[in-house]
């Protein structure tokens, strides 16, 4: 093998490397393409950058009550929802009526699956559903609070 050989040999592992290392977390698609493994993200926008970086909180594409964990390449069940098994791998999970709202602490997972109902003494704070804050039923009123610039809460005395 010439010295031209083994220095084209060199260079084309070490890019091919590169380009393996890039695409660590990311998936070849049938079309050629790359998209990042569950839990991942691109690290950024450009196309041909395949870095990715772990999202916490991230949907599982097949799993998808199943939710990247703060710890990168662990999952945990989504609100509402707890493991089939403890099988290391295994991401089934189950819907658990009357588990508590992870971070909602007075509300809890309804008998109807992706159903939640406030806690023994409180109410929806609105009626949209997708609204999961609750208030103290028979609770004294509070000030109305306003947005402030800069992103704030405020309390406003009534009537203003």
């Amino acid at each position: 093998m010439t010295t031209f050989t083994r220095s084209l040999l060199a260079l084309t592992l070490c890019v091919l490397g590169s380009s393996l290392a890039q695409a660590q977390n990311a998936v070849l698609q049938p079309d050629g393409n790359y998209k990042p493994a569950p839990g991942y993200i691109w690290l950024s926008a450009d196309t041909t950058d395949h870095r990715t970086i772990w999202s916490p909180g991230s949907r599982h594409p097949l799993y998808f009550n199943t939710m990247a964990a703060a710890q990168e390449g662990k999952w945990i069940p989504a609100p509402g929802y707890n493991w089939v098994n403890n099988i290391d791998g295994d991401l089934r999970v189950y819907w658990a009526p009357g588990k508590r709202h992870s971070q909602h602490p007075n509300v809890f997972a309804d008998n109807r699956p992706d159903m939640w109902v406030p806690a023994a003494g409180f109410t929806w704070l609105t009626n949209n559903p997708a609204d999961l804050r609750v208030v103290q039923v028979n609770a004294p009123l509070v000030p109305v609070q306003q947005q402030a610039p800069g992103g704030f809460v405020t309390d406003v005395p009534p009537g203003n």
